[in-house]
């Protein structure tokens, strides 16, 4: 697999989220790796809930438990409820709306990462549609500066960043434009490290050094 290969082949999904890359332009491995983040979610701040302030967008570490769909009045609208606490028993409700997928991908009794806005609602934390990652798994959603990407039809933020992460390494096939002396004179990041850190950024001056 090199730059150049078609979405078709590297990606492994739907027929239809590959039509709907094609309506976004987007044909070859170096389309979507040349697609980048329209802002990011500032998820380096891992607390507990006791810390946390109204309105403030955390990292959360604890876990789930009575995951459960609530009936609606509304037809083919769904609300799924879980929730959240912490290793010192502080709690939480975490609430997404159209997800039923959820109940059956939600990790309960083992270690989760909770990334989202906290609100305190009637003396309760609650997180609407917070992004939910297994403690133990390479984090791309729930830790430090996380990519916010244009959407279209089907393809979401989320979606992106699960796809465009494996393909990486292959930033590296990007050629330099620049001669190395500039390079090292200026202090600059090569266009391979760039890429790579404008997608998943290592820290705010890794993502500054990269735009």
């Amino acid at each position: 697999m090199d730059l150049y290969t078609p979405l078709s082949q590297a990606l492994r999904t739907k027929r239809d989220y590959l039509k709907a890359l094609e309506d976004m332009d987007l044909h070859t491995v170096e389309d979507l790796l040349l697609y980048f983040p329209r802002a990011y979610e500032d998820y380096s701040k891992l607390k507990r809930l006791m810390e946390v302030k109204e309105g403030e967008a955390v990292t959360l570490k604890g876990f789930l438990k009575a995951v459960a769909a609530v009936p609606t009045k509304r037809p083919r609208f769904k609300i799924i409820k879980a929730i959240f606490y912490d290793e010192l028993g502080s709690v939480a409700e975490l609430v997404w709306f159209n997800q039923p997928h959820l109940l059956r991908t939600l990790p309960t009794e083992t270690p989760v990462f909770v990334a989202g806005k906290v609100e305190i609602s009637y003396g309760k934390y609650v997180l609407h549609n917070p992004q939910v990652e297994a403690a133990g798994e390479a984090t791309l959603h729930t830790a430090g500066l996380v990519p916010v990407y244009p959407e279209h039809d089907k393809i979401t933020t989320k979606w992106l960043r699960g796809k465009i992460h494996p393909l990486l390494p292959l930033a590296s096939e990007f050629e330099e434009i620049l001669p190395p002396e500039i390079l090292r004179e200026e202090k600059l990041m090569g266009k391979a490290e760039a890429v790579q850190k404008v997608h998943f950024p290592t820290s705010a001056k890794s993502l500054e050094r990269a735009r």
